[in-house]
């Protein structure tokens, strides 16, 4: 494994301060990432393609409830909001920043 080209262009001075004794921690952050984050990506993409069809569900769940006025069917779809919208917020925890368009 290597280390990025940032770690030889500091100062003298930092470039012994980062690769010290008891500096591991600032010295990997140096290191290049060469591990395989595939399955990372995958489960990202998942959630990411959960995301959309939950804000396409919640969209359609909305104009379903402006739409029906029956006090009944309103408690149902209000239900059904709040799951989705706690649903959409659970995988926007994990996903972190999330940008939909």
């Amino acid at each position: 494994m290597g280390y990025q080209k940032s770690l030889f262009n500091q100062e003298y001075e930092a470039f012994l301060r980062t690769v010290s004794d008891g500096n591991e921690d600032e010295l990997n952050r140096f290191k290049l990432i060469s591990e395989d984050r595939t399955r990372d990506i995958v489960i990202s993409s998942i959630r990411y393609l959960k995301l959309k069809k939950i804000k396409r569900m919640l969209l359609q769940n909305q104009q379903d409830m402006e739409l029906d006025k029956a006090f009944e069917k309103f408690k149902e779809l209000h239900f059904i909001h709040r799951s989705l919208k706690d649903m959409e917020r659970e995988i926007t925890d994990q996903l972190g920043t999330v940008i939909l368009h």
